[in-house]
């Protein structure tokens, strides 16, 4: 995901990003561009039509996207949760535990998604 991407949101500004990684999934059309990579042509035409059309345009559209999907105290309760459930279905070691207690976090609860799914595959394959 596009960390940065979301911060500019938050700022009111729009954004254009290429069309790789998870930049395209922070945007939509109301607030943003997605751009085929190395299309420079492209990208020079809508930081024109940004600027002409003035940033105000897309400012309340980005704020409100921003605010919708990456409300920071409604992610950590959602990262709480994911790691109770993990934690309670023992799907998570204790050094993992430790683990998790570090800045990283997104990296570990990626990683137990994907050992939660490959059990549950697991379980349904018997």
């Amino acid at each position: 995901m596009g960390l940065t991407n979301v911060e500019t949101q938050a700022c009111g500004t729009p954004v254009i990003t290429f069309n790789t990684g998870g930049s395209i999934e922070t945007i939509d059309n109301s607030m943003g561009f997605i751009v085929q990579k190395g299309d420079l042509e492209n990208t020079i035409r809508i930081i024109r039509k940004i600027k002409s059309e003035g940033k105000e345009k897309y400012s309340d559209s980005c704020i409100k996207r921003a605010n919708k999907y990456y409300n920071k105290d409604e992610k950590f309760q959602e990262y709480i949760e994911l790691y109770k459930n993990l934690i309670k279905n023992k799907i998570v070691t204790k050094e993992q535990q430790l683990e998790m207690s570090y800045p990283n976090m997104m990296f570990y609860v990626s990683l137990q998604e994907q050992k939660a799914n490959e059990t549950i595959q697991m379980y349904r394959a018997f």
